[in-house]
């Protein structure tokens, strides 16, 4: 009869074989399926075995996820057709609004699936952030206080997300009166780029990052403190 993959009974050997290998959809789910596939490309799924998932509130749909990327990873060494059923109820009980049948953005969902396995790997830990006045203190007196800052929020957000994707800003307001300057440090798992308006010029993602951080003047009434 030849090789059959362990754990499949025929009925469902015979279902997949009708199907082409991917991701099944569910109604109005293409924009999950989109999301999970762009998350697979990061590369980090192919090998659950060494991400452990604590015993928080989302550890359950937490290891749904982490299978189903696990085997999407795997797609090209198999034809057959992953079901996300289960994982898109599981999902649609911890977000109504996003998973309701109706078009979403896969943008918003590739965020909340990131927020999922952030919480779900997070490591536990007893301790407590710095007040922002301690920290404020902590890094005026430090010669890296970006590393002061990142180091405040890996205490509590030391997960396989913020470990792998995730980096941090630094946003500076300099006034150009007195020359004073004040530092604001926000850690990030996306940037957002703008696509220029004018199609004459050619666009590249160097451009757009240039764009994006490009120093603003901000006039009068909208200056904010320095102090």
């Amino acid at each position: 009869m030849g090789n059959i993959t362990p754990g499949y009974n025929d009925s469902e050997i015979l279902f997949n074989s009708l199907l082409p290998p991917g991701l099944r959809n569910y109604g109005n789910s293409c924009y999950m399926n989109a999301g999970l596939q762009f998350l697979v490309n990061l590369d980090i799924f192919s090998n659950i075995h060494g991400i452990i998932v604590n015993n928080g509130s989302t550890q359950h749909i937490c290891r749904e996820l982490l299978d189903i990327l696990h085997k999407i990873s795997k797609l090209y060494k198999s034809n057959i057709s992953i079901q996300t059923q289960n994982l898109y109820k599981q999902l649609q009980q911890s977000n109504p609004n996003l998973f309701n049948q109706k078009q979403q953005d896969a943008h918003e969902f590739i965020i909340y699936i990131l927020e999922i396995i952030h919480n779900g790997t997070k490591k536990i830990t007893k301790e407590k952030n710095l007040t922002h006045d301690e920290l404020e203190k902590i890094s005026k007196k430090s010669t890296r206080p970006g590393l002061v800052y990142w180091n405040e929020y890996l205490k509590v957000n030391n997960s396989l997300i913020s470990n792998l994707i995730s980096g941090q800003f630094r946003s500076r307001i300099n006034c150009l009166k007195c020359g004073k300057f004040s530092d604001t440090y926000e850690p990030f798992w996306d940037i957002i780029l703008a696509l220029p308006i004018n199609e004459d010029n050619i666009t590249t993602i160097g451009s757009c990052f240039r764009k994006f951080f490009e120093e603003q003047t901000i006039q009068h009434d909208n200056e904010p403190s320095t102090y």
